[in-house]
C-alpha cells in the first residue's frame, strides 16, 4: 500500500566488526533483515532502521521491547559480530 509513513517508532541500531555490505548482498527473501538509511535505501554505513522482508515487502520494526541483546541478534543475522540500539 503506497503512501507516506513515519518511521518515528522504528528501531535504530548500529552494527560493528564486519566488512561493509553492498546492496547486492541484501536479497528480498522471507525473514531477511536489513538496515535502511535516512534516504530510505539500504544502508552501507553499518547503522540505520531495521527492516524485515515479509509477505513480499520490506517493513520497519517497532522499537517497543528492543534492547541491545535484540540489536546484537539482528546484526548477527546480517553478518556483523556486534550491535547496539542507537535510537
Amino acid at each position: 500500500m503506497p503512501g507516506n509513513f513515519s518511521h518515528e517508532g522504528d528501531v535504530m541500531i548500529e552494527c560493528s566488526d564486519a566488512d561493509l555490505k553492498n546492496d547486492d548482498d541484501i536479497k528480498p527473501e522471507e525473514g531477511n533483515v536489513r538496515l535502511v538509511g535516512s534516504s530510505d535505501t539500504p544502508s552501507v554505513e553499518k547503522h540505520g532502521r531495521v527492516e524485515v522482508y515479509k509477505d513480499g515487502r520490506w517493513g520497519g520494526v517497532c522499537n517497543k521491547g528492543w534492547n541491545n541483546v535484540a540489536a546484537k541478534i539482528a546484526c548477527k543475522l546480517m553478518g556483523y559480530s556486534d550491535g547496539k540500539i542507537i535510537g
